[in-house]
């Protein structure tokens, strides 16, 4: 043969210089074929935009470790203080339907994780078929008489399939799946704090506008004895009559506000009751325990990072970036070739006797491979949802980040706002109250007149009811702190 012939044959000829047909290519590289072809559905160009944001780098807060003192819960404060708060929340748990649905969706997450970890394990099936069929009497590999008859076939056995996650497919849908249960436990315990927290407030709330109350028909009575002494006086005439009138339009402005006052409890009840999934009378004859010094609610000089990252609520946006980009590892691997093993082991036979004996027994084992090539674009649309889906997460984990930090840093300004003005009404309760004891001991003594005493008395009353007034929104302030940092 010439050298031009030679020249002219096909490079893809599978023949040998002896003219026989070359071997078969070895299994590794049928596999390494497979992979060069798998290059035709390619993740190139698809990836997150974003990165996920530093906490410490945002500057949002002081360093974690930089005065991180521990931070009390409100509602914790005000249970161990008042059983009758600690029941009314029990209760509250109970009957919350927000709490119910955060409990189900947590077990739907553990669910999906359940599903997540079974992938990554074999499946074995038990089968039992029965298969009957009439050979075509075209068939030139049974001929008649054994074409054109019914052949009954009966088998039974064992099936196992396995995949195997040699790119991390399944391992990280896996993480993906746990990080989602964290996301749900997270959202569990935020909506259990809101509820404690919402029914703590609601709770001040009723024992402020019951104290209120009480100390309008003290100042009332107050009021009463004044106008008793002036229409002595202005029987007398050592008074003038509009002096009565005044005292008597000063009265009724005070009956007027007692009432604007009950409704105020009665509405309070019934908020309580509502937030316990009770009926609106179930408080009716509930008393608040005092308030203590609202000190009893612990926090921090600062808000840090530390305090931050025990939200719930960021540890949820946290956690959902963990699942999304578990979500992108899982959606990348999925452009490599699935490698697979399918066996069985059983018997079959054309009568049910002879099922059991020996002769019967069929094995079948057959590796395979899927190779993703052309899917019309299914698997490049899947990572760019997952991409996508990543730089979501990513961006509301970044606002829930900014929003705790000024949402602390608001809370501890509210904080000191209120702390300032309960010591300022404090220390107007003070004088009030020295001026009142020394107009009773001068009335007493004859060297001051009785309607003085009664003025003295009337403010030392005001005087206290704005001091109880101004001990319930320090307590509601710290409470809301104390949520914003975490507890």
């Amino acid at each position: 043969m010439s050298a031009s012939q030679l020249a002219g044959r096909p490079h893809c000829d599978a023949r040998t210089r002896h003219g026989q047909p070359a071997r078969s290519a070895s299994p590794l590289a049928a596999l390494v074929a497979a992979l060069i072809l798998a290059g035709c559905a390619s993740p190139h160009g698809i990836a997150p935009q974003t990165t996920t944001p530093d906490p410490a780098q945002m500057q949002l807060a002081r360093p974690a470790g930089v005065e991180a003192a521990p931070v009390a819960d409100g509602w914790l404060a005000l249970a161990q203080r008042d059983p009758q708060f600690a029941a009314a929340l029990a209760e509250a748990r109970a009957a919350s339907p927000s709490l119910t649905a955060a409990a189900a969706r947590v077990r739907s997450a553990m669910a999906a994780a359940g599903l997540a970890e079974a992938a990554q394990g074999p499946n074995v099936d038990l089968q039992l078929a029965y298969d009957r069929q009439r050979i075509s009497l075209n068939n030139p590999m049974f001929p008649a008489p054994l074409g054109g008859e019914w052949y009954p076939l009966y088998r039974t056995g064992l099936s196992v399939q396995y995949v195997f996650d040699w790119w991390g497919q399944f391992a990280a849908e896996e993480r993906a799946a746990q990080a989602q249960v964290e996301v749900a436990r997270a959202e569990a315990r935020d909506a259990d704090r809101l509820l404690a927290h919402t029914l703590a407030a609601q709770y001040v709330t009723l024992g402020d506008a019951i104290t209120q109350r009480d100390l309008a028909r003290a100042e009332l009575a107050a009021l009463e004895r004044r106008a008793a002494l002036t229409r002595q006086q202005v029987t007398a005439g050592i008074a003038p009559a509009d002096l009565a009138a005044n005292i008597n339009a000063q009265r009724d402005q005070k009956k007027a506000e007692i009432a604007s006052l009950d409704q105020s409890v009665a509405k309070a009840r019934h908020a309580l009751a509502a937030l316990a999934g009770k009926g609106p009378d179930a408080f009716a004859a509930l008393t608040p325990a005092a308030l203590p010094a609202a000190s009893a609610v612990a926090l921090p000089a600062q808000p840090t990072l530390a305090h931050l990252a025990a939200r719930p609520d960021v540890q949820a946006a946290r956690d959902s970036v963990t699942a999304a980009a578990e979500g992108v590892k899982s959606a990348r691997a999925a452009f490599y070739p699935t490698v697979s093993l399918t066996g069985f082991a059983g018997v079959s036979a054309g009568h049910v006797s002879d099922l059991l004996k020996k002769a019967s027994g069929t094995y079948d084992i057959m590796p395979a491979i899927s190779l993703p090539i052309f899917d019309g674009g299914a698997l490049r649309a899947q990572l760019g949802s997952r991409a996508a889906r990543f730089d979501l997460a990513n961006a509301e984990y970044t606002r829930t980040l900014i929003n705790a930090a000024r949402d602390g840093a608001d809370a501890m300004v509210t904080v000191q706002a209120s702390s300032d003005a309960r010591r300022q009404a404090d220390a107007v309760l003070g004088e009030n109250a020295r001026a009142a004891s020394i107009a009773r001991a001068r009335a007493a003594g004859g060297i001051a007149p009785v309607r003085n005493a009664l003025e003295a008395e009337l403010a030392r009353l005001q005087g206290a009811r704005s001091a109880r007034h101004a001990l319930a929104p320090e307590w509601l302030a710290r409470m809301d702190a104390a949520r914003a940092l975490g507890a």
